[in-house]
């Protein structure tokens, strides 16, 4: 019978207490979690955002510097045909043809040398070169026919030109800076851009440059040279490839969507920036990717926030619990009572007063505090009798999960005899 009315005690106010203090508890977490992974949504996409603007800054900061460097070393290079333009050795040579440039040829060799420019030669008024700083080796331009370069006509028309074409003799892609002399003759200077193209390699991404005609003219990677970026007409084309030199011109080496740009064989996309054009028409860019970098942003960022979120929602969680125990600690307490003196000694069969009853706790709980066994046989003395009676006010009952401080009560009556 005992058991049956536990059971139905059990079922009836037990456990739908502990179906609604788990489900209560349970939608506290997941509305936790969910509020956790809103504000890691949240903050991941304004790092996202972030990070993105300020590697695109950087990335284009770099391509204009690239870009500076570039211009700096063409501008560096420009100033040498016009000095050399009114050179004593070059106007003699121009005037007396190849008898007389030996001299030159040493000459043109030690400032080659001197300044790192690939080569440098004198076009005579005929259109063949009659000295140049290469006429020791097998491909010296010494003989050569230049006559149908756009260099060397704009040059004699115009005074200067610049041209980017592919050697006739060496088959290598330069730059050719053209100035003509006071006897009708042209000084070439050609500069390539192999130096420049390996520090671009070694300071990662690629970077290409392209003329107003989107062909690449210089790359961190050489198969790319000569290479178009976008479609072109057919006669653009073959314009291009009769000023350049070159047979055909190389396909697209990748696909360029907006700034996205993407390699065949290479599922990462890069993102792409470009410079404004310079006065030539060329334009600088610089592809990286930079995906990686922002996800490893996004992740720290979105992480530490739903860990910060967590962090809070438990705090203020535990200060409402806290709140909540001292407000219902604070309705519960209840002042003690005095005890009735008659009920506090009743008188035993012999006639002699019992010990009082020890009084309730602080919170006015049912259960008296326990009293030793031997408190319950009459002392043998007054002083014996006070002793036992603060040992016995002083223990405290345990109700619930915590103990509570009794707060003894004197009596006043003590064993029969009043006061006074």
């Amino acid at each position: 019978m005992l058991c049956k009315l536990l059971h139905m005690t059990a079922r009836r106010h037990i456990l739908p207490a502990m179906r609604t203090m788990k489900r209560a508890t349970l939608v506290r977490i997941l509305a936790a979690v969910l509020l956790s992974v809103a504000m890691a949504l949240l903050v991941g996409g304004i790092a996202e955002r972030r990070a993105r603007a300020d590697l695109v800054e950087g990335m284009t900061a770099d391509a204009r510097l690239r870009q500076v460097l570039l211009a700096s070393e063409i501008a560096r290079f420009r100033l040498l045909p016009l000095a050399l333009a009114d050179d004593r050795d070059v106007v003699g040579a121009v005037r007396s043809g190849r008898t007389v440039a030996h001299r030159l040829d040493i000459k043109l060799a030690s400032l080659a040398q001197a300044t790192g420019a690939s080569v440098i030669y004198v076009i005579g008024r005929d259109g063949r070169a009659i000295a140049a700083s290469n006429w020791q080796d097998r491909q010296s331009f010494v003989g050569s026919d230049y006559g149908f370069r756009r260099y060397y006509r704009e040059a004699m028309q115009d005074g200067a030109a610049t041209q980017f074409a592919l050697g006739t003799v060496s088959h290598r892609p330069g730059l050719y800076l053209s100035r003509r002399t006071a006897d009708g003759g042209v000084v070439v200077v050609k500069l390539e851009f192999d130096r420049i193209e390996r520090e671009w390699r070694a300071a990662g991404g690629i970077t290409f440059v392209t003329d107003r005609s989107g062909v690449i003219l210089i790359s961190s990677r050489p198969e790319w040279r000569f290479a178009i970026t976008r479609p072109i007409g057919v006669r653009q084309a073959a314009a291009v490839r009769t000023d350049s030199g070159v047979g055909a011109l190389r396909p697209q080496p990748f696909a360029l969507d907006g700034a996205t740009l993407r390699l065949p064989g290479r599922r990462a996309a890069l993102h792409d920036v470009a410079t404004d054009t310079d006065e030539g028409g060329w334009r600088v860019h610089l592809a990286m990717p930079i995906q990686p970098t922002i996800n490893g942003v996004v992740r720290g960022s979105a992480l530490a926030a739903a860990l910060v979120t967590l962090a809070l929602i438990a705090l203020a969680w535990g200060r409402a619990n806290g709140r909540g125990v001292a407000r219902c600690a604070r309705a519960s307490w209840r002042p003690p009572s005095p005890i009735e003196p008659a009920r506090c000694a009743p008188r035993s069969r012999s006639g002699s007063r019992r010990k009082p009853a020890p009084p309730n706790c602080a919170r006015g709980c049912d259960r008296p505090t326990a009293s030793p066994r031997w408190d319950r046989s009459p002392p043998a003395s007054r002083t014996r009798l006070r002793s036992r009676w603060r040992r016995s006010a002083t223990m405290s009952p345990r109700r619930g999960n915590c103990w509570r401080a009794a707060r003894p009560v004197r009596s006043t009556t003590i064993w029969g005899r009043s006061p006074g």
